[in-house]
């Protein structure tokens, strides 16, 4: 590993590394400031065995560094929200729709694509934030209307401590055009071709497709493990979708049917889900317990009563209280109220203000990432007017 050059107070080899090592990751300013002081320490910080032990040491959690939502006022651009001492985003071109960030991609789609126009490029486009390396992607040819998608690390044996960009995967799942199957096909960026589909029945007879708003899925989605857990919304059902096996099948939610619901990872790590009830100042959270028999029970965990955490000018009665994204990992909640966003960390019950825009409606995406300086240029969302398209390597 590179010693760094000129330690303070001629320090032991491997103290300083060890001083390093304790930086808690969402302090991504002091990072970049110890980056400057001398080449010694920078080529330190951005060493891949300290960036392994670095992200060991804390937990294995990478930090939520922000998130990503539409600006659509006019047209839909997508915006990053720095939740850390980033330097701040320039726009990016116009006309992307933020669809999933796992594993430090970020995944796009033609604006388009959503509202069906004829003349868009279906195309996806996967972008790393901290490199601002970019890979667009064919959408399959033979697709229904209404579908979700996910990215997600594509290496093989990989422990998903501080992966990025190539190679990675995009699941793609989407309601064939019977309205009567769900499938599911997996681009591969080191194969650069599509798998084949795998299909299950839906359990009603038929599915409308009047159902789905923009002809996408519910946004909410989380991973657990190699499953990925799709929020089917308005037919009260979750689709499954196991990366490894590429099985397909879908699982009863708990039984609610008002109020904000919200995918997430339970605090045991398995599948878990939010709810807030209409008019209500708490949040229900439920996790999925599997019998011995393989079948699906809900389970209420706990209830947060946001009344004690939220401030009081976040709970009159004229304003609204919307979840609006989940960061896994970090076991954070993202609630959008007309006095901005706040994050709630499920396991110490911390609240804190990370925007004061006016009220989010939509889904937010968060981006989970430790930050490396030199690396990282700023988080700026793509630009395909002056930024040209990485091939993979």
């Amino acid at each position: 590993m590179t010693s760094p050059a000129a330690l303070p107070g001629n320090l032991p080899d491997g103290i300083f590394e060890d001083i390093l090592l304790r930086i808690p990751p969402d302090q991504t300013a002091f990072l970049a400031r110890v980056s400057t002081v001398c080449k010694g320490w920078r080529n330190l910080l951005l060493d891949p065995r300290f960036r392994h032990r670095y992200a060991t040491f804390h937990g294995r959690t990478r930090p939520m560094l922000g998130f990503i939502y539409p600006d659509d006022e006019v047209e839909v651009i997508p915006r990053f929200v720095p939740t850390t001492a980033l330097a701040p985003p320039r726009p990016g071109r116009r006309g992307l729709y933020t669809v999933d960030a796992h594993h430090g991609n970020v995944l796009f789609c033609d604006e388009g694509v959503v509202w069906e126009d004829p003349s868009a490029h279906r195309e996806f486009v996967v972008w790393d934030p901290i490199t601002r390396s970019e890979w667009t992607v064919p959408m399959p040819e033979s697709s229904g209307r209404s579908w979700t998608a996910a990215v997600h690390c594509g290496a093989a044996g990989c422990e998903h401590l501080d992966c990025h960009g190539h190679p990675f995967l995009v699941a793609y799942v989407y309601i064939d055009d019977d309205k009567v199957n769900f499938s599911a096909r997996v681009y591969s960026s080191e194969a650069a071709a599509w798998s084949g589909k795998n299909s299950a029945e839906h359990r009603h007879a038929q599915i409308g497709q009047e159902a789905f708003v923009n002809n996408i899925f519910d946004p909410y989605k989380v991973l657990v493990g190699n499953v990925l857990y799709f929020n089917l919304d308005i037919h009260e059902m979750i689709i499954q979708y196991d990366l490894a096996s590429r099985e397909l099948s879908m699982i009863d939610p708990p039984d609610v049917n008002t109020g904000d619901i919200l995918l997430m990872t339970a605090e045991h790590g398995g599948l878990g889900f939010a709810v807030r009830r209409q008019q209500g100042s708490s949040i229900e959270l439920w996790s999925m317990e599997v019998d011995a028999h393989q079948g699906v029970e809900w389970v209420q965990s706990r209830v947060i009563n946001l009344e004690t955490l939220l401030p009081l000018s976040a709970l009159s009665r004229r304003t609204r209280i919307v979840m609006i994204g989940f960061a896994e990992g970090v076991g954070l909640i993202l609630i959008s109220t007309e006095f901005g966003v706040f994050t709630l960390e499920l396991k110490s019950g911390q609240v804190r203000k990370v925007c004061s825009s006016e009220m989010i409606r939509g889904h937010v995406i968060p981006y989970m990432s430790f930050y490396h300086p030199g690396h990282a240029r700023g988080i700026l969302p793509p630009d395909h007017e002056d930024a040209a398209v990485h091939p993979p390597t």
